[in-house]
């Protein structure tokens, strides 16, 4: 009998094993995550209800607000104090009964309440996860925190019901990373450099993705489901807007876009606002006339919606939103997905080959003393040793760059043979070749600056493979060495940092959640990396 009971004893030992830290998914050892619940919050961990869209994992924890006090809410306290030395900003991914409920997440002392700090977020879907950031960044370092707290609609009493029942589940945290740029229009998706967080509502879901017919080329895609509204739609920046006004004009009052709709013949909305003021708008839609393939769509926004706001160029519009099949809902369409890209305004430039690049802004380019307007194919004659005119022709190509004579510094906007916009603010490289007697042909180079490709490529670093699963080898030239290896996700935090302190570097990425992310070394500009 005493042997029994020591064989149980030591069992009980055994299931109990394990520690609390972050980050916190809710699989594993169910006996770690011992909640604290307070003043009517009820928090469990139990099956993934909503398999969908961000969150396929098998286990989450649910709160369910109960009568009590406004403050009711649940803790979890870790094993250890939460290091704040260096990752400072926590995200977690939530299921909100509806949008606009707040979720405040707290960090506390072990045994001193007074000594704490805390940040909300309100939610923007409903129904459906989403991912949440609370930053963190000013927190005391100096202190210890051992404590999290979790207070769903702080100031309202809960009820118990469905209308007061969250999901949420992946606390962790990570870098706050560089500071990126809010969002404006032309929106690409490409430069590492702005912060493309967009806002669903209505229950679409969106994410930043490669694009299926192109892997070099990142795009929205967002999922319409069966749950979603006649009227789900995406904004194009978060709630605070795009970094300016859109310059609407009386002979510019269009706006393109890239779409990938799955069915032909199905509308699609375009709606701008004043961010500070809902009330201030103005919509339009236009058909789609393909499925299956990209297509640009033309909004023009003298032609509003019936019902709906004309343009008033006195007013200020700084928020876009599209809204895909606007007026039917998920549950008569059923779960469709799209994509968009090149978001801009005005139409874009049109190729007229698929050998030709198309700048569509105009820049300066001075040759030989003399000044032309880049934006197609130009010749100019000029004497040749005094013995002949010879022509030579400005050809612009789309090509990684080559030895260059001549460097201009420009900014400018071009149209690649694919159809894509891109917008770069590097150097023209320009190479003068096959010279020969009174002929002069000169290739316009365009570097695409914004991937940073043609640097890493120039700089003797390659990674591979790409895309990749588990491991990815970055080799680096000397010069490189002790540079830091930085991995960004698409909103530019930091999520592996390590030096490269030799040629060949292995980098575990198994970690990361698939999507796209971004590779930095030093001064050089990101490239991309595809998790799969």
């Amino acid at each position: 009998m005493q042997h029994f009971i020591l064989l149980v004893l030591t069992t009980l030992s055994f299931t109990s094993f394990g520690q609390l830290s972050l980050p916190i998914d809710f699989e594993g050892n169910p006996t770690i995550y011992n909640f604290t619940n307070f003043d009517g919050g009820d928090a469990s961990v139990l099956a993934n209800p909503d398999m969908s869209g961000i969150n396929t994992s098998a286990n989450v924890g649910r709160m369910i607000k109960n009568a009590g006090q406004p403050w009711g809410g649940s803790l979890l306290t870790m094993d250890n104090p939460i290091d704040f030395t260096t990752d400072k900003i926590f995200t977690m991914k939530v299921w909100s009964p509806a949008v606009g409920r707040t979720v405040l997440l707290k960090v506390e002392n072990l045994t001193n309440g007074a000594i704490s700090f805390e940040q909300s977020y309100t939610s923007t879907v409903a129904n459906a996860w989403e991912e949440m950031t609370f930053d963190f960044t000013a927190i005391n370092t100096a202190e210890s925190y051992q404590k999290i707290i979790l207070i769903m609609d702080l100031g309202t009493v809960g009820d118990g019901t469905a209308n007061f029942t969250w999901y949420f589940d992946d606390i962790e945290l990570i870098s706050a990373g560089p500071v990126l740029d809010q969002i404006d229009l032309p929106v690409t998706f490409e430069d590492t450099a702005v912060n493309y967080t967009l806002t669903d509502f209505g229950g679409n879901v969106h994410q930043i993705i490669a694009d299926p017919t192109n892997p070099n080329n990142t795009v929205s895609e967002v999922t319409k489901g069966q749950s979603a509204q006649l009227w789900a739609g995406t904004t194009v920046s978060t709630p605070a807007g795009l970094a300016s006004a859109i310059p609407f004009s009386a002979t510019d009052s269009t706006i393109s876009v890239r779409v990938w709709s799955p069915d032909a013949g199905i509308p699609i909305r375009l709606k701008a606002e004043d961010h500070t003021n809902p009330t201030i708008s103005v919509e339009t839609e236009t058909m789609t006339s393909t499925s299956g393939e990209w297509e640009t769509m033309i909004f023009n926004f003298n032609n509003e919606v019936n019902g709906t706001a004309v343009i008033n160029l006195a007013n200020t519009y700084d928020m876009v939103s599209i809204f895909f099949n606007f007026g039917t809902d998920g549950a008569t369409a059923g779960e469709k997905i799209y994509y968009f890209d090149d978001v801009q305004l005005g139409a874009p430039c049109q190729a007229s080959s698929t050998e030709d690049v198309v700048v569509c802004d105009t820049i300066a380019y001075d040759w030989n003393g003399t000044t032309y307007t880049m934006g197609g194919t130009y010749t100019y004659s000029t004497q040749n040793a005094g013995e002949c005119d010879s022509t030579a022709t400005l050809n612009l190509t789309f090509a990684s760059p080559t030895t260059a004579s001549i460097t201009e510094s420009v900014l400018d906007t071009y149209t690649a043979p694919s159809g894509t916009v891109y917008t770069t603010s590097g150097i023209y490289e320009d190479t003068i070749m096959n010279v020969a007697g009174c002929d002069s042909i000169i290739t316009i180079d365009l570097t695409v600056q914004y991937t940073g490709i043609n640097e890493f490529e120039l700089a003797g670093v390659t990674i591979a493979p790409n895309p990749a699963s588990d491991f990815v080898t970055i080799t680096v030239d000397e010069a490189y060495l002790s540079q830091t290896i930085s991995v960004m996700d698409q909103a530019g935090r930091i999520v592996i940092a390590m030096d490269a302190n030799a040629i060949q570097s292995d980098i575990d990425i198994s970690a990361l959640k698939e999507g796209m992310y971004y590779v930095r070394i030093g001064d050089l500009k990101a490239v991309k990396l595809l998790k799969e």
